[in-house]
């Protein structure tokens, strides 16, 4: 069972990355961020695999870095596909990313 607090915080550190750190910056991690903080099975999901110790704050960077892992993982994978191409272009990413 996923504690809704710490789903509702998630969904807003997610929200706050994408407003501040990618808006403007990296359209890819914008998208990717607001679809995560509007997707509330992945966010239990997310809030149950993370340890205790772990500084909330911390968890959606490490989150989109196993992402970023995974795709490095497959390179031959769609969502490599997405990394691998140019960062003005990535428009085009929401073929896995939805909101």
């Amino acid at each position: 069972m996923h504690d809704r607090d710490a789903v509702a915080e998630l969904s807003a550190l997610f929200e706050f990355l994408a407003d501040t750190d990618f808006h403007g910056y990296s359209p890819m991690y914008e998208r990717l961020a607001r679809s995560v903080a509007a997707d509330g099975e992945l966010l239990g999901f997310i809030s149950d695999a993370v340890s205790p110790n772990v500084r909330r704050g911390r968890v959606p960077v490490l989150f989109l870095a196993a992402i970023h892992d995974a795709a490095l993982a497959d390179p031959g994978s769609d969502l490599a596909a997405i990394y691998a191409g140019p960062a003005d272009a990535d428009a085009d990413a929401d073929a896995g990313c939805h909101h």
